[in-house]
């Protein structure tokens, strides 16, 4: 009875550093990383199965000194506004920095973000300082949060 226990407690231990190594410095800057690529290759489902369903984005414009906050099917509306729109679009990621959080289980990542695209002949860009909670869900890393401010 007591062995049965003792490799619970070790199986518990091991399952629990699985979870931690799932959320590594490399696979949750891949993830971000490919997280992009499908923006540019507009894989509108990708990004869909990328995104936790109760994700909660908030987006501050300084410029125009206003936030909002969207949920996942609002925020998945506007990527595909802009796609509607604009053609050409680059996302260059830079400064990313990376905090493991919860024993493995999230990850927070900070970035920034360099976003450009045509707009009815007129290239346009945008810089975002972003921040984007990442959790395991299902066995699987998905965006939890994003909170960016954008000099739109």
């Amino acid at each position: 009875m007591k062995k049965s226990i003792l490799w619970l407690g070790v199986i518990a231990t091991l399952s629990q550093t699985a979870h931690a190594e799932a959320l590594s410095s490399r696979k949750t800057q891949g993830f971000i990383k490919d997280f992009y690529k499908a923006m540019t290759a507009r894989e509108d489902k990708k990004l869909d199965a990328m995104i936790a369903d109760d994700a909660k984005i908030n987006i501050h414009l300084t410029k125009m000194n206003q936030s909002f906050s969207l949920s996942k099917s609002q925020y998945l509306q506007q990527i595909k506004a802009a796609w509607h729109f604009g053609h050409h679009e680059k996302y260059k990621l830079s400064n990313i920095k990376y905090t493991l959080t919860q024993a493995g289980l999230s990850a927070n990542l900070t970035l920034r973000l360099n976003e450009s695209r045509t707009i009815l002949n007129e290239d346009l860009s945008q810089e975002q300082e972003m921040n984007i909670d990442l959790s395991l869900i299902d066995e699987q890393i998905k965006i939890s949060n994003i909170k960016t401010v954008t000099n739109f």
